[in-house]
């Protein structure tokens, strides 16, 4: 999953905007079952808001994935 392009500004100087992602896998457990595991990258950086709506989007991805896969999903 694409999330919003943020412009990361740790030094002073030209700043490039990054494009993160979400990512997810599914890990099937012995003897428990199967759970999903995400990964992203909130830029440590960035402005608060675009921050906050990177994670945003990111949550909007989790909730997707978690309703669309039959089962339950711990």
């Amino acid at each position: 999953m694409n999330l919003p392009f943020v412009t990361e500004e740790p030094f002073p100087g030209p700043h490039d905007s990054v494009e993160a992602k979400c990512h997810d896998v599914e890990i099937k457990i012995p003897g428990f079952g199967k759970i999903n595991v995400y990964n992203t990258h909130l830029c440590a950086f960035c402005d608060p808001s675009d921050r906050s709506g990177t994670s945003s989007r990111a949550g909007d991805f989790i909730e997707d994935v978690e309703n669309f896969v039959l089962g339950e999903n711990p």
